[in-house]
């Protein structure tokens, strides 16, 4: 009937026993983008997948976010990404801890300061 339009859930995943999170970021060729993203996206221990545009001295254009129970973990995951998708040129920035994680509001009620 349309009553309700979208039905998310959000897991606190330190609490469900992923401890360590890594952004990967990745140095792939342009025209291999969407192959390598989606191959990499599959990996059940990815929860984000996306293209960004290289910037100064930074030369990464594709990020994943991985979510394991450790550091080593993490890196094993990146190594099998690596291996199947053919990129041999990447970074693991490690979470150290969460400082914030709120929802945006684009458009605050009259209710609201």
């Amino acid at each position: 009937k349309g009553v309700i339009r979208r039905f998310g859930a959000t897991i606190r995943h330190q609490i469900s026993g992923f401890e360590a999170n890594a952004m990967v970021a990745w140095r792939v060729e342009r025209g291999r983008i969407d192959e390598v993203g989606k191959k990499m996206a599959a990996f059940g221990a990815v929860s984000h997948c996306y293209q960004r545009s290289p910037k100064g001295d930074w030369p990464y254009n594709l990020y994943t976010m991985i979510h394991a129970r450790d550091e080593a973990s993490c890196r094993e995951t990146a190594r099998k990404m690596a291996a199947a998708a053919v990129v041999e040129d990447y970074a693991l920035l490690f979470s150290v801890r969460e400082l914030k994680k709120t929802s945006m509001n684009y458009f605050p009620s009259d209710d609201e300061d």
